[in-house]
């Protein structure tokens, strides 16, 4: 008992048990924190992916509204002989354009326009004018198969009566 005694007011090699102590606390927690600044590293390039996709897909609806604002003349007539409903739609051909551009780092757009609905002449002009809506969807990919998608809608004016 004497000997259980004097083991326990003997202070020698406390130090070192405490700072083996500390050692393995402060490894623990730098571990963590080099842990979380790889996560986000990983999440902030992955923004930046998301992000070059998103102005990609802005970059394709743009390109797209373009070609429908270079057009010269409506959508062409899928059937010329029935002209018994000329407002009816499903006369109409769908004009559908899409093109892929690469713009850097592997990231390109593709967009697409197509005709949605014709509608009535618009204000100030006579009942030969018709508006003609159509939409052009921008699609965006960039790296680690990170996609935006974008849609607009456009409407222009052709003289149709003449």
């Amino acid at each position: 008992m004497n000997c259980f005694k004097s083991l326990l007011n003997n202070d020698r090699g406390f130090i070192l048990v405490l700072s083996m102590i500390t050692m393995v606390a402060l490894t623990v927690i730098g571990l963590s924190g080099a842990s979380n600044t790889t996560i986000e590293v990983q999440i902030a390039g992955n923004e930046r992916h998301y992000v070059q996709a998103f102005y990609a897909s802005e970059a394709g609806w743009q390109h797209g509204v373009q070609a429908i604002e270079g057009m010269g003349s409506p959508p062409t007539v899928i059937n010329p002989f029935d002209q018994s409903d000329p407002d009816d739609e499903s006369n109409f051909l769908v004009d559908e354009v899409g093109n892929q551009v690469l713009i850097a780092d592997e990231t390109s757009y593709s967009y697409q326009t197509f005709f949605m609905e014709k509608l009535r002449p618009p204000p100030g002009f006579s009942g030969d004018w018709a508006t003609f809506r159509y939409g052009s969807v921008g699609t965006g990919n960039g790296l680690r198969d990170s996609v935006h998608e974008s849609m607009a809608i456009v409407e222009k004016p052709f003289e149709v009566g003449y």
